[in-house]
């Protein structure tokens, strides 16, 4: 699965991403071209078990910089994250019921 900042973010904000697990993404973030201090300092706590990481270890602020420095428009509204799933929801089934329709016509001439 490719890094996409985008995505995170929707999951973070829309709480299916925990904070213990922000570091790691910081890291990715970093590793993918990304740079900025909010990204190095999040980075920073990576290589912590996820335990001994708490809440209070990231600031709010360093979250929303984080995805900035992705070129995500953060902090992302509930709404906003709501959104966006649903329109991914929506294409993913289009796609879905797309590849159905191709696969029936490349197998339509097996009932002729």
């Amino acid at each position: 699965m490719s890094f996409n900042p985008k995505r995170l973010a929707v999951e973070y904000y829309f709480g299916d991403l925990q904070y213990w697990k922000l570091p790691r993404v910081a890291a990715d973030g970093l590793e993918n071209g990304y740079d900025g201090p909010a990204l190095r300092g999040l980075a920073g706590l990576a290589n912590l078990s996820c335990g001994d990481i708490h809440a209070e270890d990231i600031r709010e602020n360093e979250i929303a910089s984080a995805f900035c420095e992705m070129g995500v428009d953060a902090p992302i509204t509930k709404e906003s994250a709501r959104l966006t799933l649903a329109i991914e929801s929506a294409q993913k089934g289009v796609e879905w019921r797309g590849e159905r329709v191709r696969r029936g016509y490349a197998h339509s001439h097996l009932f002729v």
